[in-house]
């Protein structure tokens, strides 16, 4: 029997009662609860739209043929948690979007920045142990959230108006307008969510791997947000790595697989040890940085060449620093595929740890000279870390006398290797895009 129908059955489920658990009484909750239901003849329209169909997907793939069916039905309402939280994670990400823009209006951006803060801020005191519902509620309803969509932007905000229209014709003291702007409940719902990601594996040896990445996952992006055009290069990749959910996920999965769905007594020297968490680190690293600039930036010298020579080497009359962000657009354009994952950060106006505060900078010459720097930078550090990491891979098989982990990780990276290397505007190289 293949896993997919039944991840996605148990992923539905899960979201469900995280809303019941966790989303205060509004209009967007009774919207979530009949579009998951029966009731709603696009109910598969609806999974693919919060994400449940592609984390499905990537769950199945990343497993497929390591396990035997009884050690699957170990596992699989667990994994299901997991894929419920990364669906407000998702949600949540979307703030992100325009707020490194420097053409946006500044309110818009200040307003994205104060949501992103606050949120963060609770998500960390919660997994520390601090658990205030009516101060979350508070603090979050001070940033004016209320005013932001929830319903992502692009293809899917106009599919997910499309469904609610359709919840609109048998409830007409609802508007459209209450079910789009409803950021507030998902951010409420998305911190509960994380802390019981992190309270499922309290016994776990991985515990204490998994709630350390999940506090630095929300501390890093704040970080990020806040950094200026003189971070190191190297804590660039490190705090960028982890802003991503990289090593918690895998930190789940690593007691999964190697705790519950087939124990094996080597999981805890490799933890203590430190293979495990390093291991993790460099798979972070690797695609956060594969995020960033696209694999074939990262590894093709004769394109990374003919990036530099379309880009001017020196000052051109009345131009601005910020003119480098238009000079990569045209690239972008030029070169196909090869800048998408630029191209898509100048674009949605998204953080970038290759173009992150170039256009700040006090001339264009300058920001042409850091951005070669970079790109030189960044693609050796990728270089380095892959070498590190296939070693690593290997001496964790060895440690747990199975590769059944070491397989999943590299099946991970290897996963957004694929998917980064398509144009980000296209299914094949947009997860949230993708359907089964």
């Amino acid at each position: 029997m293949s896993s997919f129908p039944q991840i996605v059955a148990a992923t539905s489920e899960s979201f469900r009662a995280m809303i019941l658990k966790y989303m205060p009484a509004c209009a967007y909750r009774d919207f979530c609860l009949w579009a998951l239901s029966e009731e709603n003849s696009e109910q598969r329209e609806f999974l693919s739209l919060l994400g449940i169909t592609q984390l499905a997907n990537l769950t199945s793939d990343s497993l497929r043929g390591l396990l035997e069916q009884e050690e699957w039905l170990r596992i699989i309402e667990r994994a299901a948690l997991l894929n419920a939280y990364f669906v407000f994670e998702i949600k949540s990400d979307d703030l992100e979007c325009g707020i490194m823009d420097i053409t946006a209006a500044e309110d818009e951006r200040k307003l994205r920045s104060r949501v992103i803060h606050a949120f963060n801020r609770l998500v960390v005191r919660r997994l520390r142990g601090t658990n205030l519902p009516i101060e979350q509620a508070m603090d979050l309803a001070s940033t004016r959230a209320e005013s932001i969509s929830a319903f992502g932007r692009g293809r899917l905000k106009e599919k997910h108006r499309a469904v609610a229209r359709r919840y609109l014709e048998n409830h007409a003291h609802v508007t459209i307008e209450d079910l789009e702007y409803s950021v507030l409940p998902c951010l409420m719902t998305n911190i509960g969510a994380a802390a019981d990601v992190a309270d499922s594996l309290n016994r776990s040896e991985a515990a204490t791997l998994l709630r350390r990445g999940l506090i630095r996952r929300y501390e890093a992006v704040d970080l990020l947000i806040e950094s200026d055009a003189d971070m190191p290069l190297s804590e660039r990749v490190d705090v960028g790595a982890d802003a991503i959910l990289i090593v918690p996920t895998l930190a789940y999965y690593s007691s999964l697989l190697a705790e519950t769905a087939r124990p094996l007594s080597g999981l805890k020297g490799a933890i203590e040890s430190g293979l495990l968490p390093d291991l993790l680190k460099n798979a972070a690293r690797l695609i956060r940085l594969l995020n960033d600039l696209g694999p074939e930036l990262l590894t093709q010298r004769d394109t990374r060449a003919t990036l530099m020579d379309r880009l001017p080497s020196r000052d051109e009359p009345g131009q601005p620093a910020s003119a480098i962000l238009l000079l990569l657009r045209d690239c972008s354009a030029q070169m196909g595929s090869a800048l998408t994952r630029i191209q898509k950060d100048i674009f949605c106006g998204e953080f970038n740890i290759c173009v992150h505060g170039l256009a700040k900078m006090a001339s264009l010459s300058e920001a042409l000279t850091a951005f070669h720097r970079r790109v030189a930078y960044f693609s050796e550090a990728y270089e380095h870390y892959g070498m590190i990491f296939s070693g690593q891979l290997s001496a964790l098989s060895s440690q747990l006398g199975d590769d059944v982990l070491s397989v999943v990780v590299k099946r991970f990276v290897d996963f957004h290797v694929k998917l980064y290397s398509q144009p980000y505007d296209v299914p094949a190289g947009d997860f949230a895009l993708q359907d089964n």
